[in-house]
């Protein structure tokens, strides 16, 4: 299978840096900034979003589809660029996520789910099958960090993107109710923009290691019915 992805361009992932230094003004969405999102980051996570639908459509036999977001809304441009693979039929704002997201001083990747309203069924499944499948959560959270993908706090949207893990709930020692207290979900492995990898098209390969490992957990928290 022909890959598209070829590696992250030194002006995609220098530009959220750029909108930082510019408060994410509506003025800094000036022509330049335009065709920086239009040439360069917008179809570079389409192609690597792309690749890894595909890839893991083959490896899991799931029909998985790429969903890019914008990077433009009404108050200007976006804190962070991202996109996410779903499964075929989906939606990003409603189903769990296995996202990509370029922030000023990291690339995450991993998993994610929030307790809103446009995802309340996807979240209430995902807690419930959490809390009848402690264990195997755990160990499939715990083998994850092998590689290290780790859960981590919830962000605001300024924020750089440096990881920060969690700890499990100290009274409950359960993960559904950490999850809970966060009310999201969010499970990653992150890089340095400075990082090499990021501007090599095997990057593609290290995002499809962390989503395949993330499988066994996302399988266990999805409802079936979005495979259907």
């Amino acid at each position: 299978m022909s890959r598209r992805f070829s590696g992250f361009s030194e002006d995609t992932l220098a530009f959220q840096e750029f909108l930082r230094a510019e408060k994410w003004s509506r003025s800094a969405w000036d022509q330049i900034s335009k065709d920086t999102w239009k040439n360069n980051v917008r179809p570079e996570i389409i192609a690597l979003l792309s690749d890894c639908a595909n890839e893991l459509t083959e490896k899991t036999g799931i029909k998985f589809d790429s969903n890019p977001a914008s990077g433009y809304n009404q108050g200007g441009p976006t804190k962070f660029f991202w996109g996410a693979v779903i499964p075929e039929g989906g939606h990003k704002q409603k189903d769990i996520q296995l996202f990509v997201a370029l922030r000023s001083s990291y690339v995450r990747a991993g998993l994610f789910l929030k307790d809103t309203s446009k995802s309340k069924d996807a979240w209430d499944f995902a807690i419930s099958s959490m809390k009848n499948n402690e264990q195997q959560i755990s160990k499939a959270i715990e083998h994850a960090s092998i590689i290290g993908i780790e859960p981590c706090i919830p962000l605001p949207d300024n924020h750089k993107g440096t990881p920060i893990p969690t700890k499990l709930d100290p009274k409950s020692n359960l993960w559904s109710t950490t999850f809970v207290n966060h009310k999201q979900m969010d499970i990653l492995k992150a890089w340095k923009v400075e990082d090499p990898i990021l501007r090599n098209p095997n990057f593609a390969n290290e995002i499809i290691s962390v989503f395949m490992e993330l499988m066994p957990l996302y399988r266990i928290i999805s409802n079936p019915e979005v495979f259907d």
